[in-house]
């Protein structure tokens, strides 16, 4: 939501400060669908820019932390679905994987 509100308010911003720009390119007979697209285009381009290095950051960032993992897949649904049950409740079970992994320290 608040990324929604980030972009509005800087497509808001750039189409006030355009504002006699978009009003002359109206005034010489260009269609709304023109105007639209010269309001747009200077926002929205440094924002799809900033959407690909941000995906191929987290692209990185996603297969260093799966190297980091032992034993798990950075695609397992059991670990996911773990971590992400809210802090009160407690865990009442151990999932096969984490049972598995588990070692016991000898007492010997």
């Amino acid at each position: 939501m608040l990324v929604v509100a980030g972009v509005y308010s800087v497509i808001a911003q750039v189409v006030v400060e355009r504002q006699r720009d978009l009003a002359t390119r109206s005034a010489l007979d260009a269609g709304p669908r023109q105007v639209v697209i010269t309001a747009l285009q200077s926002p929205l381009r440094p924002a799809a820019i900033g959407i690909g290095f941000r995906g191929l950051g987290a692209l990185g960032t996603t297969r260093v932390l799966t190297s980091l993992l032992s034993e798990v897949s950075a695609l397992d649904i059991v670990t996911w679905t773990e971590t992400l049950r809210p802090a009160q409740k407690p865990v009442t079970r151990m999932t096969p994987r984490v049972l598995q992994n588990m070692r016991v320290p000898s007492l010997a």
